[in-house]
């Protein structure tokens, strides 16, 4: 491969990390001194507390038919004193909600009661709960927000992550304190990147922006994830962002990934693969010259990658090294041209 075509690549995906300054609405700017709920927990310092009082019990056995209940949820406001705002909650997700016994929650908000206490008006919040009141659920939860942060550092399109303490509260009891983290909404995601999410139509990986995907595919070998699919859109937001000319692929949803390692996690009968920490290649008509341009890309952030498991205090030390192994063996099929053909070339010649 040549220095030509090497750099040609790298400066792409440089270009594709790189952000863009969103266009203001008339809404923006009128309460441009605002900022989401999602915005203000994301920027707080910390792990911030967010007290939730309603029935948890209810809301776990009533976890398979997502109905709402009513609850508030109150939280440390801007002025340093606590703010208290009425909410409906549910659990939301597919595979979690029937193997964790603390599923993921949906908590929705009133817009007029967000814009009366000087937020914007996202009123919906979305979070990962521990699968289970145990070291083990910890330690999936935990793993889960360390791929997040991976991914972040390498791509500026990312749904976003913040770690949160949720206390479950039933008027004057706390029921039980959970870790959490919340997960950037849909529509707020949307709005970010002044882009579109597309949720209708099938989509094909040939229509994807090509330098983009090509670092989504690896990554998710890196993790050793195969939970995700382009055309149902499984476990990633199709995006339509103006300064591209093809849609972007953005991922999420980790637990299923090997790196992980949950207990419940298990591949596609459709794979050729045992288990969820043997890795396997989904990138779709991956040319030789695409191949060894993202090898030399990976190999150029490899110490960045390290560096954020090393970061990661939330870990303990076995998790840490566990994560960091995983990541060192990835970059065993980069040793020789010959395993990078073998393991990442998918177009036929």
């Amino acid at each position: 491969m040549s220095f030509i075509i090497q750099a040609v690549f790298l400066w792409l995906l440089t270009f594709t990390s790189m952000s863009f300054d969103s266009s203001v609405t008339h809404e923006d700017a009128a309460i441009q001194d605002t900022i989401s709920l999602f915005n203000y927990f994301f920027d707080r310092p910390g792990k911030p507390v967010l007290k939730l009082d309603t029935n948890l019990g209810r809301l776990v056995n009533k976890k398979m038919k997502e109905e709402e209940q009513p609850g508030v949820i109150s939280f440390i406001g801007p002025d340093d004193s606590e703010l208290s705002l009425p909410m409906q909650i549910r659990a939301r997700g597919n595979i979690r909600k029937q193997v964790c016994y603390y599923p993921p929650i949906r908590i929705n908000l009133k817009k007029t009661d967000l814009a009366n206490a000087g937020f914007k008006k996202f009123d919906k919040l979305k979070f990962v709960l521990q699968c289970r009141d145990n070291k083990t659920g910890e330690a999936y939860l935990e793993k889960e927000f360390l791929i997040y942060e991976l991914y972040a550092s390498i791509d500026s399109h990312h749904v976003r992550t913040k770690m949160v303490e949720l206390q479950f509260w039933e008027g004057e009891d706390l029921k039980k304190t959970l870790d959490g983290f919340l997960v950037e909404e849909e529509e707020h995601f949307a709005k970010r990147l002044n882009g579109t999410v597309l949720e209708k139509g099938n989509i094909m990986s040939a229509s994807l922006q090509r330098d983009h995907y090509l670092k989504m595919v690896f990554f998710q070998h890196m993790i050793a994830n195969t939970d995700w699919t382009i055309p149902n859109k499984h476990n990633v937001e199709i995006v339509k962002l103006p300064q591209y000319p093809r849609v972007l692929a953005i991922p999420y949803d980790f637990d299923y990934a090997g790196l992980v390692g949950a207990s419940y996690a298990i591949p596609h009968t459709s794979l050729p693969i045992a288990n969820i920490k043997q890795r396997y290649f989904m990138g779709f008509q991956v040319t030789e010259q695409e191949a060894k341009a993202t090898c030399d890309y990976f190999l150029s952030i490899k110490d960045q990658f390290l560096s954020i498991v090393d970061n990661a205090s939330y870990l303990d030390d076995r998790d840490r090294d566990d994560a960091k192994k995983f990541i060192e063996d990835f970059y065993k099929n980069f040793e020789s041209d010959k395993k990078i053909v073998k393991t990442y070339v998918t177009k036929k010649k």
